[in-house]
């Protein structure tokens, strides 16, 4: 009898761990499929997408510093770190839109197409010049993929119950409705500075319970953005968690500086940049420095530029993916830069953005050119 029972308890094992692994295959085989045929559609409605032929002349060679472990960083990255940029700009036009607008009435199919519409860009022009990068190409299928998911299911739902809701609610928008605009600007804030599974989702859960009351004016509108809010940073939670495990396992924690040679330096310089670090002179006068990289970046580079600073290289490379905003009437006339494409701002029609391609060695002449001219620096895509 003691044995049957032993025998019993190993057969529910055994039977509840086959269980569990042929649900595991089951959902690793369902993600395998649906990247799968992400990727197919991708390649298939990427060979109808154009992109420019490059005008810009070849540029001499890079000395890189022998003496600097880790000075250069692959140049293809300046145009592949765009889609994830795209992401940001996506959900910070959302948080904007928010905060004056219903959730229905966002563009979100469009927003769908504008980041595979770039992404082919910079998926055509690496492969032209670089080659094929897989490790960044998946991770930007993966997030690509998530970003098409939630943003085609947001479309779905808020265009029939979210509007159904919306048409019951009155015009005063609810307690959730405001957590909801001021959770994607607490997002947005955050995500120009940090990766977006950083983010703490299981915070806002927890606010959005405590924060908001569970009854008041327009219960049903309430209650229906509380479940559908919930649900959103519940999942996030767990996909982030996962998204940020992988991430470290594959690459690491990325550096948080990246050098430049740079030339025509001022005395006080340094002073008056005290993010930017003087790591040595050379002999012909120009000097190796560090820059901070993401936002910093786009901030500190501008700046070195109007103050007459010429760049050499930026991470022993001789071009870089910068984006602009201008107005929608706006035109090129940069002679030593390539415009790579234009793309309307979808919630701000009289804006287009400018994604151009620039020498570094042109690098400052370019920044000051269009910061005279109206146009606002979006971006410079380190490596």
């Amino acid at each position: 009898m003691e044995n049957q029972t032993r025998w019993q308890i190993v057969s529910r094992a055994a039977n509840n761990f086959f269980v569990r692994w042929r649900k595991t295959k089951i959902a690793v085989v369902a993600i395998f499929c649906l990247l799968l045929i992400s990727f197919l559609s991708f390649k298939v409605g990427c060979s109808f997408v154009p992109i420019p032929e490059s005008t810009s002349q070849a540029q001499p060679e890079v000395t890189i510093p022998p003496d600097i472990e880790g000075y250069q960083r692959t140049e293809e990255s300046t145009y592949l770190t765009y889609p994830e940029w795209h992401i940001v700009y996506s959900s910070e036009e959302y948080a904007n839109w928010l905060e004056k607008n219903q959730p229905s009435g966002f563009p979100y199919f469009s927003s769908i197409g504008q980041f595979w519409s770039s992404y082919c860009t910079v998926y055509k022009i690496t492969g032209r010049q670089y080659g094929f990068n897989l490790g960044d190409h998946f991770m930007l299928w993966v997030i690509g993929t998530s970003f098409t998911v939630e943003n085609a299911v947001k479309g779905v739902y808020e265009n029939t119950v979210g509007r159904i809701t919306e048409w019951i609610n009155s015009d005063e928008q609810t307690d959730e409705d405001l957590f909801a605009y001021q959770a994607n600007k607490d997002y947005v804030t955050f995500i120009y500075d940090y990766p977006w599974y950083e983010f703490s989702f299981a915070n806002k859960f927890g606010s959005l319970w405590t924060d908001t009351s569970l009854w008041g004016p327009n219960i049903v509108r309430k209650w229906e953005r509380k479940l559908i809010l919930s649900a959103e940073f519940g999942v996030k939670t767990v996909y982030g968690g996962l998204i940020k495990l992988g991430t470290r396992a594959l690459y690491g924690k990325a550096p948080t500086e990246v050098y430049a040679q740079i030339t025509n330096v001022a005395d006080d310089l340094f002073v008056k940049n005290p993010l930017v670090k003087n790591i040595k002179v050379n002999d012909d006068g120009s000097y190796i420095v560090k820059i901070p990289r993401y936002r910093l970046f786009t901030e500190i580079v501008p700046k070195l530029a109007s103050s007459g600073v010429q760049f050499v290289d930026i991470a022993g490379n001789d071009e870089i993916f910068l984006t602009a905003i201008a107005p929608k009437d706006w035109e090129d006339n940069l002679d030593r830069s390539d415009t790579l494409f234009k793309m309307k701002i979808l919630t701000q029609t009289d804006f287009q953005r400018i994604a151009i391609k620039a020498p570094i060695k042109s690098l400052s002449s370019i920044l000051n050119s269009l910061n005279t001219s109206g146009v606002k620096i979006e971006h410079l895509y380190d490596y």
